[in-house]
């Protein structure tokens, strides 16, 4: 019980931290675009050249000083150097991650949904997995050795130990022992009951991640199909002079489409591993359980 609690604390702080980030791009997506740079100074008016400065009547020319060079006029003053722009700031991650996101149109709220659930589950079951391994050779051996030697009870506590206690395999066998001087069917029919219940426990969540990744394709190509269709409405009222209006639909069509097959890249092989991970739990409880059926059948006959 403390365990389950435990799984369902953790799996709410995960939820409060992929929220935290969703609010993050959700709010950078509301910031207005960075203000225009303004433009560069030409030139003040006026400056290229000051009337009457060109020359001055009678200065043309002194006697003596006809030869020196730059008094016949003064010239024009040049115009002042252009200043350069500024360098523009380069969007953050986080910018950049909202723009896309506001490119997608409404189609990529569902997506960030789906992608903050799947990832949640993921974490939350290689978490549970973690928790319920343990080494099976180990434990059965322990386990057939102490019941041989110190009976059920000495068994018992085998299952009862910090390293094993709670584990799938372990519950299988304590259920087992729990009714070691029943008839072999009734320990039989104790091991399927308990191994269905620990297999239940062990594919909790999985339908989540196997709907995650079937369902993002879904709903991005359904984003596709919205793209497409604004695209059209577009050329419908202003036809094809303005090639922006049209671009931009086509940018939802494929940003969608491309967000929901990457959330669906991610979910579906954690779905596929993870199942081989409860197909090896599955494997050590029938292991097990064969070896709990041949040690009582073994004591039985002593």
């Amino acid at each position: 019980m403390n365990r389950t609690l435990f799984q369902y604390a953790a799996l709410g702080i995960i939820a409060a931290f992929l929220a935290a980030a969703c609010g993050i791009v959700v709010a950078q997506i509301e910031e207005p675009a960075l203000e225009e740079t303004a433009p560069a100074e030409e030139g003040v008016p006026g400056e290229e050249g000051v009337p009457g400065e060109e020359g001055v009547p009678g200065e043309e020319g002194v006697p003596g000083e006809e030869g020196a060079p730059g008094e016949e006029a003064a010239p024009a003053e040049e115009a002042a150097p252009e200043e350069a722009p500024p360098a523009e700031e380069k969007p953050s991650f986080i910018g950049r991650a909202g723009t896309f996101f506001k490119k997608g149109g409404p189609f990529m709220y569902p997506l960030l949904i789906a992608s903050l659930v799947g990832l949640a589950f993921i974490l939350e079951r290689a978490w549970a997995y973690k928790q319920a391994a343990l080494n099976a050779v180990e434990f059965i051996n322990r386990t057939r050795d102490a019941l041989l030697k110190g009976g059920v009870k000495a068994a018992m506590a085998i299952c009862e130990e910090e390293a094993y206690a709670g584990r799938p395999v372990a519950n299988v066998v304590k259920g087992a022992l729990l009714k070691f001087d029943d008839p072999v069917e009734e320990i039989e029919k104790t091991l399927e009951n308990s191994a269905v219940l620990e297999v239940g426990r062990l594919e909790k969540f999985l339908w989540i991640l196997a709907t995650v990744a079937n369902v993002a394709p879904i709903v991005g190509f359904l984003g596709t199909v919205s793209g497409m269709i604004n695209s059209f409405d577009k050329i419908a009222q202003y036809g094809l002079s303005n090639p922006n209006l049209v671009a931009a639909g086509i940018s939802e069509a494929l940003i969608t489409t491309a967000s929901g097959l990457t959330i669906a890249m991610f979910a579906q092989p954690f779905y596929n591993f993870y199942a081989v991970i409860v197909t090896r739990f599955i494997r050590e409880m029938e292991a097990s359980s064969n070896v709990l059926l041949e040690t009582h059948a073994e004591i039985r006959k002593a």
